[in-house]
């Protein structure tokens, strides 16, 4: 499915480790089901957050890396945090990178503008019926089960919230 993801948006996976790509990681990247299932099967669940797609702030579940702090709970409302993302390591690079379990949007994501990833909807469009599937849904309720997902968590609000860099 993230070949898919790749051809819809025009876009080829990019490799570029510049500072400016290093910093993309203030905010973690959205993925296919199939990015995610790869995720939680490599031993990763507790790393992720809950989240809403892009362009359905109150719906349209999926998975993400977590910002860290946030790991096994619900995303904050920033989309970004200083922090970044629980897979940015010291080096400023993604620990999943080299696993090959990068989602697609980190894949894809380089310094240069890309019209089609810097509209969060246009990925979320494509995104969405992925994530409604019955694959989707089970993915979720298998990791809720995993980290033990309390449902009554809401977004919170971030101390160390960042707009995404050279945005």
């Amino acid at each position: 499915m993230s070949k898919e993801y790749a051809e819809k948006l025009g876009l080829l996976p990019q490799e570029c480790a510049c500072d400016k790509c290093k910093l993309m990681c203030h905010a973690p990247c959205c993925g296919s089901v199939e990015d995610f299932e790869k995720i939680v099967d490599a031993g990763f669940a507790d790393r992720l957050m809950f989240d809403d797609l892009p362009s359905e702030p109150d719906g349209g579940d999926i998975l993400k890396p977590a910002l860290k702090g946030y790991e096994g709970g619900r995303a904050p409302w920033a989309v970004s945090a200083l922090r970044g993302c629980t897979f940015w390591n010291k080096e400023g690079k993604c620990d999943l990178h080299d696993l090959g379990l990068k989602p697609i949007q980190g894949k894809l994501a380089i310094h240069e503008k890309q019209t089609a990833l810097d509209d969060d909807c246009t990925l979320a469009d494509i995104m969405k019926p992925d994530w409604e599937s019955e694959r989707g849904k089970a993915l979720i309720e298998k990791w809720k089960k995993l980290v033990n997902y309390d449902s009554r968590s809401k977004h919170v609000v971030i101390d160390d919230w960042t707009p995404y860099p050279g945005g």
